[in-house]
């Protein structure tokens, strides 16, 4: 499937492949995902700076509101390409291969606060005003039924 959506290459030439094991999904199906052990890959990363949002901040810029709506995107991390130079550094092996991903991997170093800082970009004319973000998940907000439909 990840072959598929191009989100990652198969690439047995690689020098870096670090270990992958499968990690049930939670929730009522069956499921599972790919999870590769990063803790060699993430040792020699020098992390980006990066701000997550402040509780008491939220608190204060939410007060007041009665409409909410929430979004949860579908797989994050993937929806952001990895910069060419970093792939192979982010290479996994399974039982009979080895993957390149081509997208932002879960379990980086860097994952969750670069895709903070790439969602704070593109919603920066309305962060805090009427929405919030947290890494994947997205809250709309609003005090009159009128200003919600308006920032929807």
């Amino acid at each position: 499937m990840l072959e598929e959506c191009k989100c990652v290459v198969r690439n047995n030439q690689s020098r870096w492949a670090c270990a992958a094991m499968a990690t049930r999904k939670k929730g009522p199906v069956d499921d599972y995902r790919i999870t590769p052990d990063y803790r060699p890959t993430n040792a020699q990363t020098i992390p980006i700076a990066g701000v997550m949002p402040n509780l008491l901040v939220v608190m204060v810029k939410v007060k007041g509101a009665r409409f909410f709506a929430k979004f949860d995107l579908f797989k994050g991390f993937w929806q952001l390409m990895l910069h060419e130079e970093s792939r192979e550094l982010f290479s996994f092996m399974t039982n009979d291969t080895v993957y390149t991903p081509l997208r932002v991997p879960q379990g980086a170093t860097d994952s969750p606060i670069h895709f903070q800082n790439q969602m704070q970009e593109v919603f920066r004319d309305m962060l805090y005003e009427n929405l919030l973000v947290w890494v994947d998940d997205i809250v709309l907000f609003a005090k009159t039924c009128e200003e919600f439909v308006s920032v929807l």
